[in-house]
């Protein structure tokens, strides 16, 4: 999975010359600070290749329909992080959003749990013979 940045990256170097220009490349190139190295550094290096680590892993250990709906929660921890560690705003609307994704990941582990527990609430019909 991780090769596929290799293919993206020659289309992004030509997206990024078309649209920036390559004054401003050069520019940003010489005008780089340590804490922009860093953050390139944690998010090709690190991040990527720990969650690309611990994803394997759960993959590898437990059934593929019990890892894959928690990727829903990455945005919401997104949010979240960045509302706590940046001080960016949380809009109503991400809060919102948020809920349901939490809701519908809820359901989707608990579905079998739920509909057993609304079959039993459920009223039984007598059936009669005509």
């Amino acid at each position: 999975m991780v090769w596929g940045n290799l293919v993206a990256f020659p289309f992004m170097v030509g997206l990024s010359f078309f649209i920036e220009g390559p004054e401003r490349i050069v520019s940003s190139l010489q005008n780089i600070s340590l804490p922009t190295v860093l953050a390139i550094l944690y998010i090709v290096y690190l991040s990527t290749h720990v969650g690309y680590g611990i994803w394997g892993y759960l993959l590898n250990s437990y059934a593929t329909a019990a890892v894959v709906p928690f990727t829903l929660l990455i945005p919401v921890i997104g949010f979240v992080s960045a509302a706590l560690i940046l001080n960016e705003p949380l809009p109503f609307w991400k809060i919102g959003a948020s809920i349901f994704v939490m809701v519908g990941l809820v359901f989707n582990l608990l579905e079998k749990y739920i509909l057993k527990a609304a079959r039993r609430l459920k009223p039984k019909v007598k059936s009669t013979p005509s």
